[in-house]
């Protein structure tokens, strides 16, 4: 049984794990700020210069959580243990940003 946050469209689930921005717009159901989207889709590290209140660090917590569930190489151990331990950590993520933006 695939998990909650997985569709049965293997494009759709390629295009998720290319785009995080898609991701959040179509999965978390989130209306990003152009430069949030930026920041989603950027690789490696970032220099943020925003106003107070303006989604740095939802942002980031978004990126994070999306990282936590598509790159493979964020975990160097991906034994099942550790899979069941990031993916708790993804929902426990997922309930924060969600609570954020209530």
């Amino acid at each position: 049984m695939p998990a909650p946050w997985q569709s049965d469209d293997l494009a759709r689930e390629l295009a998720y794990a290319i785009d995080g921005a898609l991701w959040a717009r179509n999965v978390l159901e989130l209306d990003l700020d152009d430069w949030q989207q930026d920041l989603i889709r950027a690789h490696g590290a970032q220099l943020v210069l925003c106003s107070r209140q303006s989604g740095k660090s939802h942002s980031v917590a978004i990126r994070a959580l999306h990282d936590l569930l598509y790159r493979p190489d964020f975990d160097h151990h991906p034994d099942a243990a550790k899979r069941r331990v990031r993916w708790c950590g993804a929902v426990t993520l997922r309930r924060q940003i969600s609570y954020l933006f209530q």
